[in-house]
């Protein structure tokens, strides 16, 4: 008997539907962490550091194609309608975990069973590329102008562009 957790569908869209089930999943429990991280004067909930280590082990792996977008995108819609607020603070976080990744790097030191550099540069890429489709996806329906913060908040720059 082996005990891998691996399911095998006859029909590639079913599964696709649950992957993107799962990551519509995965994302809100992100969210829901940092939140609670951002709220709470202890160390409860997750930094972005962890946050980006659980989407690495997400979405490293494999990269998502068009047929797993569009279930991924079906996914967000059916979201929107329902709680576009939501979806809008699912996207605010997105921008925090892109803005703390373009200054820190992904955390791929510390993710466990990366056994070379270039399964670790492959994975970055994967999953930095998932941070940039699924902002691009809710952005589509929310039309929130999207800002990120490509410089270091300093002194000097502060006043350099006033």
């Amino acid at each position: 008997m082996a005990t891998d957790k691996k399911f095998e569908f006859t029909h590639k869209s079913f599964g696709e539907y649950l992957t993107a089930r799962k990551i519509m999943s995965k994302i809100k429990l992100v969210h829901e962490e940092l939140e609670r991280y951002e709220k709470s004067y202890d160390d409860r909930g997750w930094n972005q550091d962890k946050c980006l280590m659980e989407w690495v082990k997400l979405f490293g792996p494999i990269e998502i194609d068009i047929d797993l977008f569009k279930f991924i995108n079906n996914e967000i819609k059916l979201n929107f309608r329902y709680n576009k607020e939501y979806i809008e603070n699912l996207q605010g976080t997105i921008i925090k975990l892109i803005t703390f990744m373009l200054h820190k790097g992904m955390p791929m030191k510390r993710i466990e069973n990366i056994s070379t550099y270039a399964d670790e540069n492959k994975q970055a890429i994967n999953s930095e590329k998932a941070l940039l489709i699924i902002l691009s996806a809710m952005a589509k329906f929310t039309k929130c102008k999207i800002t990120l913060s490509l410089f270091k908040e300093s002194k000097s720059n502060r006043n350099r562009f006033k």
